[in-house]
């Protein structure tokens, strides 16, 4: 039987920009990038239309030998020849590389593609420095030649490659990060595969899954998302449940430390300062650890923002210091809470759990996360789509009183939307105690922060609010749905 073929769907302006440089009349250094299992390949294959003059991909803990015997055997097959090489540098590899380019003939562009280039970055192997070469001496003077370069190693990639202050200095030509799917792509994604999922299906798997196609390909059609939930993550010998470790040992050298300030922070909603990770953490706060933080952000595992009080300030370097780090990767927050301290064996558990408290609370903190996923949707929900804005989070005090603002957007424009975020399986009930609470809790925010803004409450639920004798609290409502926008 022969597997049906599905229509590539989502990243359709990264795709259009990605063929068109490709099939340009210049040499062209691409760099792609962005997390693991997040579809860097399976785009560039589809720009290329699976047509490269040679491809190879590094593999992962391997020595520098075996990725050149590796990369020679590749390099016999994919251009024919009847010659076995050998190589014992990279120098070497993409020096021979560079003939077999160049014996080509010219009427056509020739696209070559190098794989998780961080893992072939052996100790001692001088790759980046080859590479430096074989652009600099070969590829830059073939307007035929399109090299592109791709890993999900973010920082490395950012730091040795687009970041480069030797010999690959201002070489790049084109750039793309690629994010995980947001909830409009991912509806064409289960479109295309014949799931019959409604837009509140899909953002439930989406708070489980942080929208990357990979956990996506995993899930089966004739399951609803509950039994898939299952299916991944509960069932014996489910797919998804090792992945958490092999995510974070893939992308870091020396993930530990990585994994310790991800279970850190899942356990802190707003985030914690980098002093309090210091603190809890046990360790020396040098300048590494400033490293582990940059690349964790630039993974988007976690998102560093500065709270309201301090957002409001002239911009100083002190202000750096109330920086709060907040875990935002869904998939990372769902394994934490489901899988780090306690272990379900049952093979039904979010079958038979998925209406109880537990999960009900984890569904309202991950709904928030989703939230902070589409900002640009809920901008364009507010109407404010081309207005400046700074998106925090407060926290304080006022006559000995605390409260806690999960989401504030301050606009240019002298408003500032005081965001509510509410998942519930129909339309969500403001209560008496609710309402007084709430106003009881933006007193609190206003006479702390002296703030001079107009406040809007803004209510970000699943299904609306309902109208009744307190609704009138909620001056703007986005619904869901209007986070599906593309």
């Amino acid at each position: 039987m022969v597997s049906k073929k599905f229509l590539f769907v989502g990243r359709e302006t990264q795709l259009t920009e990605l063929r068109k440089v490709l099939n340009s009349d210049n040499p062209e250094f691409v760099v792609v990038y962005g997390r693991r299992r997040v579809g860097k390949t399976l785009l560039i294959k589809e720009a290329a239309k699976n047509e490269f003059t040679f491809a190879f991909t590094a593999a992962d803990n391997i020595t520098k030998l075996q990725q050149l015997a590796n990369f020679a055997s590749q390099l016999s097959k994919q251009f024919n020849t009847a010659s076995q090489f050998s190589f014992k540098t990279w120098f070497e590899a993409f020096f021979q590389l560079g003939e077999l380019l160049e014996s080509l003939p010219e009427d056509q562009n020739k696209i070559i593609f190098l794989d998780e280039i961080p893992w072939a970055d052996t100790p001692k192997s001088y790759f980046l420095q080859a590479l430096e070469n074989l652009w600099n001496t070969r590829c830059a003077f073939h307007n035929d030649i399109k090299l592109v370069v791709c890993g999900s190693a973010t920082f490395w990639i950012l730091n040795k490659i687009i970041g480069n202050r030797g010999g690959l200095y201002g070489r790049i030509t084109h750039q793309f990060k690629i994010e995980p799917f947001n909830l409009y792509e991912s509806s064409l994604y289960f479109k295309e595969r014949g799931f019959k999922y409604s837009k509140k299906d899909i953002a439930d798997i989406y708070m489980v899954t942080g929208g990357i196609p990979y956990y996506f390909s995993l899930m089966k059609t004739e399951l609803s998302v509950v039994q898939n939930i299952d299916y991944l993550f509960f069932a014996a010998n489910a797919p998804l449940v090792k992945e958490f470790n092999y995510l974070y040992s893939s992308i870091y050298k020396k993930p530990a430390i990585y994994l310790d300030v991800v279970k850190q922070l899942a356990s802190v909603g707003k985030g914690m300062t980098r002093q309090e990770l210091i603190k809890n953490l046990n360790i020396n706060g040098n300048g590494g650890f400033s490293n582990v933080l940059r690349e964790l952000e630039e993974c988007g595992f976690i998102r560093a923002y500065l709270p309201f009080e301090i957002s409001t300030r002239k911009k100083t370097s002190k202000n750096s210091q109330y920086t709060l780090y907040q875990l935002i990767d869904l998939y990372s927050l769902f394994y934490l809470r489901f899988f780090n301290e306690h272990k379900y064996y049952n093979e039904n558990f979010w079958s038979v759990n998925f209406r109880t408290p537990s999960l009900n609370t984890w569904r309202g903190i991950s709904f928030e996360k989703v939230c902070l996923w589409h900002i640009p949707q809920i901008k364009e929900a507010l109407g404010i789509a081309g207005v400046d804005v700074r998106v925090c989070s407060w926290i304080g005090k006022f006559d000995g009183e605390k409260a806690q603002i999960d989401l504030i957007i301050e606009r240019k424009d002298n408003v500032m939307n005081i965001c509510e975020m509410k998942y519930s399986a129909d339309k969500y009930v403001i209560t008496k105690k609710y309402a007084e609470e709430f106003e009881h809790k933006l007193n609190i925010f206003l006479e702390a922060t002296h703030n001079r803004k107009t406040p809007v409450i803004t209510f970000i639920t699943t299904n609306g609010v309902k109208a009744n004798a307190y609704s009138s609290l909620v001056q703007k409502q986005i619904e869901l749905q209007q986070l599906f926008k593309y």
